[in-house]
């Protein structure tokens, strides 16, 4: 023991009496031995057979003893099997336990001795014995050893038995492996061996990870044709769990399966392949009055993951490129097919499926609108009906299947205040009321059934003014303003709270706390130092000329850009302000997914945007910067959208 862990020594001395009085504080001592030497003793005793009080016998004759108080301890089964038996008896009981055969004396040397072996040949055994005797560890490490060993060739067989036995985790961790792995699953006899009702079990699921229906129909065929004569009778069955509409729009693709020999000879024939010719003319020319029936409806393996479309966009060639971008993983992955969008501002979804791009094509106000079925096999954009003004710098929002085009400026560069609907249910575009105040570069957001429209600008003053829209009564009513001007401002919704982010301001008093960072912190080695000057503010005052605010060709100090976000609450009915952002964004795309808001590109000057992402978390109001891989250096993020994840993009 040290010096520090005694008091000092305190000696009492008296011409009487030399004797010397030591005291010590109180000292806890654990010793982390005991328990092992412990269980050592325990099974020496045992193995001795000193002090033991019961006899377990087995169907097969096997015989362990062990001490009553000891089992009792370790386990409730055997705690509830003791209980009839007298306490005051000094013999040993002799017990015949029928649940359990081979694995008793494993599992009794495991309550011993806190060890056990398990192999490929014990723990189909071992598992439902560990459950008998509820012995949580063996049974946790049971399944833990399963889920190592899962692989296409066992884990139809394994998800079977964690059914049989309600091990709840196995059964979850072996059908997601099966959902994930079902191209190379349905290859291995398992699948050929299994039952008509677990064949229809698992091609009626939802999420299995198919790139293409197809497939569902090869495996289908596959397992009939393995026993012809028994299995022909269960086709039409299983037809109805075949998404074959889906393949409608691959016709080399529905010519090769309904040329198939043996669904020629289904009596449903005539009716499958008419409804994939029905679902074809239908997704050619009414996107959004497909049938609900499941067969139309793509697999989504994931369940109904989200994924953002990313659009970029080249200012040298002119051109748009689209990726998908999962935050979860950090990857793009080419949006294949679509990158002839001619649209480069605005961008809204409908259920989380259809994107819809409208006016300003190349910096000049139009009225075209194009369409994107992001769970089409083939996707592509389509023309839908022009809006009914000809706008650029426009605002959009979708509210109950609905698309809002409003504001903007029009092709003489008048910013306006009308405000037109696409209706998808007729797809037909029609004016509802005007904003009260005319706007262009405005942000848009959808809560509680309303639409906002915040900040913007007039065609000669920047704004603070925000505006709500209710569809039911067709009416705008303004509401409390932003704290300074916004123009270029961007909108997102997350948790029923509105947040304004970024855009530019002319409010000189705002000037130093929204400077923009001097250093470009993206995944480019481009220098940026010039990005920041905080004394070219002059020409951006309240008073500003139209022509200086539409020309395409601005030119926008940096130093103007904010960083600061405000976020409305509509309980509160005022803004109030959150953390800074780490750079100032103009015009940056803005999207809600999992909880978090995520703000990227935006422009950094009157050349370039920003090729960076940054991530806000509401519960500890903070921002963060996520390195993006790399991407061609011609390309800038331009904006984004939240869809649901298409049926062609798996990830591992």
């Amino acid at each position: 023991m040290s010096v520090n862990e005694l008091d000092v020594l305190q000696t009492s001395t008296s011409t009487n009496d030399s004797e010397s009085v030591i005291q010590f504080n109180e000292f806890n001592y654990t010793n982390s031995f005991h328990s092992i030497q412990l269980l050592e003793d325990l099974k020496s005793l045992r193995d001795n057979e000193v002090l033991c009080d019961i006899k377990l016998r087995t169907v097969n004759g096997t015989i362990v003893v062990g001490h009553r108080n000891i089992l009792e301890a370790a386990s409730k089964f055997f705690h509830v099997k003791f209980s009839n038996f007298d306490k005051d008896f000094k013999g040993i009981v002799d017990i015949l336990i029928k649940e359990l055969d081979s694995v008793l004396q494993i599992l009794v040397d495991y309550i011993y001795t806190g060890k056990i072996k398990i192999t490929k040949e014990n723990v189909k055994v071992l598992l439902p014995a560990a459950k008998i005797l509820q012995l949580d560890y063996v049974i946790n490490a049971c399944v833990e050893y399963l889920q190592t060993g899962l692989d296409t060739s066992n884990c139809l067989g394994i998800k079977a038995f964690a059914d049989l036995h309600s091990c709840m985790e196995l059964s979850s961790s072996s059908g997601e492996f099966i959902k994930k792995n079902f191209l190379q699953m349905v290859k291995g006899d398992e699948f050929i061996s299994l039952t008509f009702e677990k064949v229809i079990e698992l091609i009626s699921c939802n999420d299995i990870a198919v790139p293409c229906e197809e497939k569902v129909f090869e495996c289908v065929i596959k397992w009939i044709k393995h026993d012809l004569d028994s299995r022909e009778k269960f086709l039409p069955q299983l037809m109805e769990h075949v998404r074959l509409p889906l393949l409608a729009s691959k016709s080399c693709l529905l010519k090769h399966t309904i040329d198939e020999p043996l669904l020629k000879n289904c009596p449903k024939f005539n009716d499958i392949v008419s409804e994939a010719l029905h679902y074809y003319l239908l997704q050619s020319t009414q996107y959004f009055t497909i049938p609900q029936t499941i067969r139309c409806k793509p697999r989504q393996f994931g369940g109904l993951k989200k994924i953002i479309l990313m659009f970029f966009f080249s200012e040298k060639l002119k051109k748009f490129s689209t990726k998908w971008y999962d935050p979860a993983t950090n990857l793009y992955k080419n949006a294949v097919e679509m990158n002839d969008c001619p649209m480069i501002s605005n961008i809204c979804v409908i259920r989380d499926q259809f994107v819809f791009a409208m006016g300003n094509v190349n910096g000049i106000s139009s009225s075209s609108v194009s369409m994107l079925d992001v769970s089409s096999p083939s996707p592509c954009w389509v023309p839908m009906a022009d809006m009914l003004i000809e706008r650029k710098y426009l605002g959009v929002g979708e509210l109950n299947d609905c698309i809002y085009a409003i504001g903007g400026n029009d092709s003489d560069d008048n910013t306006l205040c009308s405000v037109e609907v696409f209706d998808v249910a007729i797809q037909k575009w029609r004016m509802v009321t005007p904003m009260n105040i005319n706007r262009s570069g405005f942000g848009v957001g959808v809560l509680n059934d309303r639409l906002y429209t915040v900040g913007g600008c007039d065609g000669l003053n920047y704004l603070k003014s925000v505006e709500c829209y209710d569809p039911t009564l067709d009416t705008w009513t303004r509401i409390a303003n932003l704290s300074i001007c916004r123009w270029g401002v961007s909108v997102g919704v997350l948790n029923g709270v509105l947040y304004a982010i970024g855009g530019i301001s002319d409010d000189a008093d705002n000037f130093c706390s929204d400077l923009i960072s001097d250093v470009d912190t993206d995944d480019s080695n481009e220098n940026s130092n010039d990005d920041s000057n905080e004394n070219s503010n002059d020409d951006l005052n309240e008073n500003s000329n139209d022509d200086k605010i539409n020309d395409d060709s601005k030119s926008i100090d940096s130093s103007h850009h904010l960083r600061s976000v405000e976020v409305y609450r509509p309980s509160d009915g005022v803004w109030s302000s959150i953390a800074d952002m780490n750079l100032g964004r103009y015009y940056p795309g803005v999207v809600a997914l999992n909880g978090l808001l995520y703000v990227f590109g935006g422009e950094k000057d009157k050349n370039s945007n920003y090729c960076t992402i940054e991530v806000y978390d509401p519960n500890t109001n903070t921002w963060s910067m996520k390195i993006l891989p790399k991407i061609n250096k011609n390309f800038q993020i331009h904006k984004g959208v939240v869809v649901n994840i298409p049926p062609n993009f798996i990830t591992n």
